[in-house]
């Protein structure tokens, strides 16, 4: 899918940057930047999930360690 991007000065002056540093062009930059944080948002909603689980679970375990 084609898309048309507007980027703040900085995030342009960023990106050219990148792509001087990198020697990636500027859609790879944009297309690694936008799946490196879909993963990270990913994973943080798996340990967030995992947590919910564990904190059920252990419950009275983990409120009578507060009290200690």
């Amino acid at each position: 899918m084609a898309a048309t991007l507007r980027l703040r000065p900085e995030a342009q002056s960023a990106l050219d940057d990148l792509v001087d540093e990198e020697g990636l062009s500027a859609n790879e930059i944009i297309n690694r930047a936008i799946l490196e944080r879909a993963a990270r948002h990913g994973h943080r909603a798996k340990v967030r999930a995992a947590w919910s689980e564990i904190d059920g679970e252990y419950a009275e375990l983990f409120e009578r360690l507060r009290r200690a």
